[in-house]
């Protein structure tokens, strides 16, 4: 099916404060979702994947430590979008620094905060993986190579080039089952307030 970017976002949000993220960072994720669907990639099936893989997680595993220059997960799986929004927030060390993650579950949803930082200093940001080399300058992106749902490690730099830009839309095709499954967390949100739908979320 077809959906408007207003739509998608509204969607996600809901789905990854049912998941148990915090409203701050469903609305980070929900913005990193429409930005993917804009350039026609598949935000919203990351999306989902990445809300059932940390479904209900407590903060210590979601929560990226860095060791010896090197972010990781706590136990498991990096999160993207916890990791996500500490590249965000790290922007103008990214000019200087090359940050290095490992074991990232849904590579892909790094790319929308990475725009973000290449916008804010105003310089090209590159990702690369074992799989592909992802770049955008704030505005446009180039991909080279194949998204995967789980990357060995993920090296977000300053420079590169974008080569051929990702052509934009306004609207997203999502799949039946992914954007059920979107609904699926979203309901959590409107669910009485016990003490499981507390922990799912909701309230």
């Amino acid at each position: 099916m077809s959906y408007s970017l207003n739509e998608v976002e509204a969607l996600a949000k809901k789905a990854t404060r049912g998941a148990g993220y915090s409203w701050g960072l469903a609305e980070e994720a929900s913005k990193a979702v429409r930005v993917l669907c804009a350039h026609g990639l598949s935000g919203c099936g990351a999306l989902a994947d990445t809300l059932s893989q940390f479904d209900a997680a407590g903060p210590g595993l979601c929560h990226p430590v860095r060791e010896t220059g090197v972010w990781r997960a706590a136990e498991g799986a990096l999160c993207p979008i916890t990791f996500g929004t500490i590249l965000s927030d790290r922007a103008e060390q990214a000019i200087v620094i090359p940050l290095r993650a490992e074991q990232v579950a849904q590579p892909i949803l790094l790319l929308p905060f990475a725009l973000q930082v290449a916008r804010a200093i105003k310089h090209t940001v590159t990702l690369t993986t074992r799989q592909s080399v992802v770049a955008t300058d704030g505005k446009s992106v180039s991909v080279q190579g194949s998204w995967i749902a789980h990357a060995e490690y993920v090296q977000i730099e300053t420079g590169g080039t974008v080569e051929t830009p990702i052509a934009t839309s306004s609207r997203a095709k999502v799949e039946d089952h992914v954007w059920a499954k979107l609904n699926a967390f979203a309901h959590r949100t409107y669910a009485p307030a016990t003490e499981e739908s507390r922990r799912k979320g909701a309230g």
